[in-house]
């Protein structure tokens, strides 16, 4: 399965082996099905789960992507779930797919956040952000509010025009723009904090929209293996405000992918220092806090995308202190319940209220997509020192296969 450039999602193996495995799985349940490409979780302040839909693109406009060309629709929707029901709260968001593939790896609302009673999310776009004028719906490449009572959506900030004049991204790739908002964060004094797959960089908004500054840059990297160009790409996936109210940024590898490669950063709030905080991992898609301020992360998947069978995502708890993975989920999510086309690529992860991790699953594939909830119960796992995983072949291979390929 392809995907779109500095994209996932706009998103090198790992063979984990079977004696690795933990002992007893993390008991799973399905909670929400029938969605399109679906990407970011958030809890409202009820408790009520929300899910971004991306969508699957339509039969509008056809305009150039850094995947190729794709089609416009508003296609796209919020979803929640409370109290066992599952229910549509916005409608007609846009959206873009290339429907030669089904309306597969849509590009659209990419994730939610809450603010002051309010959602939020992020619209992305993964090419040139001029090339939206093409498309008769203002709101990609944007941070956008909601109205869930209207169902209403409001254009706060234009990403995409500032990228394209303030992003380093074009000079040190050698491409053209590419702006893709993927990960939005509310941050504790106000405002916001948006990562972007497709600048490469993190972008700080006021809660008016109307003051962006960059808070940090992640340029391209030299790339340590014999072949394969000079650098290769690092490309964020997901921006979250940690415990200690520094943000945290999960990075990803392109081409050649670098075995062991997929970071996340931390971004010193006072300084804007940029230090490795967790590595080792293979394709991360999301990553989260715990409760107890522990580093919970998923990935895409088992095998590496590079792998003929990908395989499963996985759940991992990091100890930091300790540079050691506790893998907590693997083979649970082979086991929902979709009749889906390929792998299940899991994209976003939450933790609610009563200690359940959330995932955002078959996260590329239309009407497929699902939530699945991990029930919060102590079982048996195995810990993996991060020099045995290396060994093993942990990789990381970026979700934009095409894009880092191109040095995009």
């Amino acid at each position: 399965m392809s995907f779109s450039p500095k994209h996932l999602l706009g998103l090198a193996a790992l063979a984990l082996l079977p004696a690795l495995m933990p002992t007893a799985a993390r008991a799973q349940e399905v909670i929400m099905s029938g969605l399109n490409n679906p990407r970011g979780l958030v809890f409202g302040p009820d408790g009520t789960l929300y899910v971004a839909d991306a969508g699957t693109g339509g039969t509008g406009a056809t305009v150039q992507t850094g995947a190729g060309p794709a089609q416009y629709g508003t296609s796209g929707d919020i979803q929640s779930y409370h109290n066992g029901i599952q229910k549509t709260v916005i409608t007609g968001l846009p959206s873009l797919a290339d429907q030669t593939k089904g309306g597969a790896e849509a590009i659209g609302l990419h994730d939610l956040a809450f603010s002051g009673g309010t959602l939020y999310g992020v619209i992305g776009y993964g090419g040139d952000p001029s090339q939206t004028a093409a498309i008769p719906n203002p709101n990609f490449d944007s941070l956008v509010s909601f109205n869930l009572a209207q169902n209403t959506v409001t254009k706060i900030a234009d990403l995409g025009a500032y990228e394209a004049a303030n992003n380093p991204d074009s000079a040190d790739s050698g491409s053209t723009i590419n702006s893709n908002p993927y990960s939005l964060a509310a941050l504790p004094k106000g405002g916001f904090a948006v990562a972007d797959a497709g600048g490469n960089d993190v972008l700080g908004v006021s809660a008016d929209g109307k003051t962006l500054s960059t808070l940090g840059i992640f340029l391209a990297v030299p790339n340590p293996l014999p072949f394969g160009p000079p650098k290769y790409q690092t490309v964020p996936t997901s921006v979250k405000v940690g415990p200690d109210g520094a943000l945290y940024v999960s990075l990803l590898t392109g081409f050649p992918f670098p075995v062991g490669a997929a970071d996340i950063f931390r971004i010193d709030p006072v300084t804007g220092t940029q230090t490795v905080f967790a590595s080792g991992f293979t394709t991360i898609s999301d990553f989260t806090f715990d409760k107890n301020g522990g580093l919970i992360v998923l990935d895409l998947t088992t095998n590496g995308l590079a792998a003929a069978n990908p395989g499963p995502g996985e759940i991992y708890q990091f100890a930091p202190s300790a540079g050691t993975q506790t893998l907590l989920a693997q083979q649970g999510f082979a086991l929902a319940t979709s009749a889906s086309p390929g792998p299940d690529f899991p994209t976003s992860i939450a933790q609610g209220s009563d200690g359940a991790f959330y995932v955002s699953d078959f996260g590329v594939s239309p009407g497929h997509g699902e939530v699945l909830r991990f029930a919060a119960v102590p079982e048996a796992s195995t810990t993996v020192s991060l020099g045995l995983l290396l060994a093993l072949g942990l990789g990381g291979v970026l979700v934009a296969r095409r894009k880092a390929a191109a040095g995009g």
